[in-house]
């Protein structure tokens, strides 16, 4: 038996139009209006609170540090069953049955960390649109199986 648990895994927000960067222009970081931008309820709808950050001052770097947030844990549990049949004394038969993902627990992926619109073009009282799918979780990993059973018959000589 196999089991695989990830706790949260780190990221970091950056923002696409922002007051530093022009429309089309690559991504910069956003400033944090509070420390606590974490939702009380983690859901993947709103995996944190987008009212939590605001715009940079044009020509700064925002406040928001590099990975301090963490996407939803990673779970899996894989089990085999083997069981070996003598055909001769030196060859055998073996049965092997494997599951993987045995419970069919889905792994999300990170939330969306793009901010594509805000609210006005002023530093002070800009914050982040719903718009898009920041904060949201629309996928799940790229690392996730569904459940899946395998059975094979392996020669051993």
């Amino acid at each position: 038996m196999i089991s695989e648990r990830v706790s949260r895994r780190h990221f970091f927000y950056g923002a696409l139009l922002t007051a530093a960067i022009p429309a089309g222009g690559f991504g910069s970081t956003p400033s944090l209006r509070r420390l606590n931008f974490r939702s009380p309820n983690e859901k993947l709808s709103q995996w944190f609170d987008i009212s939590a950050f605001r715009m940079q001052t044009f020509g700064t770097a925002g406040n928001e540090g590099r990975n301090q947030y963490f996407g939803p844990p990673q779970k899996r549990l894989d089990f085999s069953v083997f069981k070996s049949f003598p055909i001769t004394e030196a060859v055998r038969l073996q049965f092997r049955a494997e599951f993987f993902n045995i419970t069919n627990t889905p792994n999300f992926a990170r939330p969306g960390t793009n901010i594509s619109t805000w609210t006005s073009s002023d530093p002070a009282t800009a914050k982040p649109t719903a718009s898009g799918n920041f904060g949201k979780i629309i996928a799940t990993s790229g690392n996730y199986t569904p459940h899946d059973i395998q059975f094979a018959l392996k020669l051993l000589f």
